[in-house]
């Protein structure tokens, strides 16, 4: 976003994201390197958990890296996220997001002196991410306000929705209703006659 609307870093933003593909990553090298640097400590590592049931209706259950946390020494954060292809798409997220983007490929380019490579569509990318990325948007909310979110069907992540959503509803209506819409469209929620319920999601 940086990059393509500002020619430069966000003067806004306080971290730094990259993504990497899962194809060309390799965990325990990275921890190897990670853990002998002096200029990175190692934070938090998300694990993305999908919940889907097998032919006698049990419970299964794919664990996956998603997102890296680390602090330079400088006092930066550093956040890594790891994109899985799927299908047609290419998705990211922690543990309780997972926004996703069609596949795309990746083109060099300079960030305030340094090489890059980023999506090839930059505009595709960032519509499906930002929605109306033109406009510069200082509140910015990942859990509301990206277009490509989809609810990560773990147990967790169902919770700390339906937690966020009680909490908005109460204190602040607005944002309650984007949480509301947000669980609409990702069939988590739906409307009946008589009210709202929870669908069953997993």
């Amino acid at each position: 976003l940086g990059l393509i609307r500002e020619h430069g870093f966000l003067g806004h933003d306080i971290d730094i994201d990259l993504g990497i593909n899962a194809e060309d990553f390799n965990f325990e090298n990275f921890l190897r390197i990670v853990s002998t640097s002096t200029e990175f400590v190692m934070r938090k590592i998300d694990e993305q958990i999908e919940i889907s049931r097998n032919a006698e209706n049990g419970f299964l259950f794919q664990k996956r890296i998603c997102l890296i946390k680390l602090i330079h020494v400088s006092g930066i954060n550093l956040d890594i996220f790891i994109h899985y292809k799927d299908g047609c798409m290419r998705w990211h997220g922690s543990t309780i997001h997972r926004w996703e983007n069609k596949d795309f490929t990746l083109t060099p380019s300079i960030l305030e002196g340094v090489k890059v490579l980023c999506p090839s569509d930059a505009d595709t990318y960032l519509t499906e991410n930002y929605g109306d990325w033109r406009t510069p948007k200082y509140d910015f909310n990942c859990s509301t306000d990206t277009p490509n979110l989809v609810i990560t069907r773990n147990f967790l992540s169902i919770a700390i929705f339906l937690k966020r959503l009680a909490f908005q509803m109460s204190t602040d209506q607005e944002q309650g209703l984007k949480f509301l819409n947000m669980l609409i469209k990702n069939r988590l929620i739906e409307q009946t006659d008589k009210g709202i319920r929870v669908r069953k999601f997993i």
